[in-house]
């Protein structure tokens, strides 16, 4: 056994190359990041763009704009968007139990509800879907549920600079 373990010591020493070129976090981050070419948006966050909610398939605004307020952020990474929604408070939260976009649920972070979608969705309608109880002093809480189309206004989003690739 001793044998052995002393053979395969030395042919594992033997088997791992000497000139090996180091890769660290310092020298991964000193290279330039990639521009993706075909993502809509320049990577950023974007705070206070616009947001309208509307009844679906109309121009007709929702029931929702009462409780949330019209601006969202919106932090683009590359082919994702992560949507922050603010409410307009504390209570307007605590009074939304189901919200999401595009069929995907929210995360409540403080007042606001977060998601991430496709970077390339946020163009275009939004279609969501949110709960709402509210107590306002019945016997039983005030519900309503239903479908809600969310538009952002992305003016203010930065398109990503295109390479010229010319020779």
């Amino acid at each position: 056994m001793l044998f052995s373990s002393a053979v395969l010591g030395s042919t594992l020493a033997i088997a791992i190359p000497q000139n090996t070129s180091t890769i660290s976090a310092e020298t991964v981050a000193a290279q330039p990041a990639a521009v993706n070419q075909s993502a809509p948006y320049a990577n950023g966050v974007y705070p206070n763009t616009p947001v309208n909610y509307y009844k679906s398939g109309t121009q007709l605004t929702s029931t929702m704009a009462q409780f949330m307020k019209p601006e969202a952020t919106v932090t683009i990474d590359g082919a994702n968007a992560t949507l922050s929604f603010p409410a307009k408070s504390k209570s307007s939260a605590d009074m939304v139990k189901k919200f999401t976009v595009n069929g995907k649920p929210t995360v409540r972070k403080g007042n606001a509800f977060e998601v991430i979608v496709p970077s390339t969705s946020i163009n275009g309608v939004l279609k969501g879907y949110v709960g709402i109880v509210a107590d306002i002093g019945e016997d039983e809480p005030f519900q309503e549920k239903q479908p809600v189309d969310i538009q952002i206004n992305t003016s203010s989003i930065k398109r990503p600079r295109r390479l010229n690739l010319k020779s």
